[in-house]
């Protein structure tokens, strides 16, 4: 398990599987931070929307996959 982001078209090539997304007419601009199994996203976490004006999660929100991947990697090692 681990988190990306990811473009919504990226997320779908990928075997994504989410009816709402295909009646989304702008989807090949949105952006979402994904929940990856076995590199396939299976849950989408949050959204940017779409909007031109929402286009900025790659630059404002880049930190928050590293460091949900460093919080679950920190998990797994304090349980063990």
């Amino acid at each position: 398990m681990k988190y990306q982001m990811l473009s919504f078209e990226e997320a779908m090539k990928l075997g994504f599987k989410d009816e709402d997304l295909t009646e989304w007419y702008d989807h090949e601009y949105m952006n979402g931070v994904f929940l990856m199994e076995d590199d396939v996203p299976v849950k989408l976490l949050g959204s940017d929307g779409g909007e031109p004006e929402d286009q900025k999660l790659y630059r404002d929100w880049a930190w928050v996959t590293p460091a949900l991947n460093e919080a679950y990697e920190a998990g797994k090692n304090e349980g063990k």
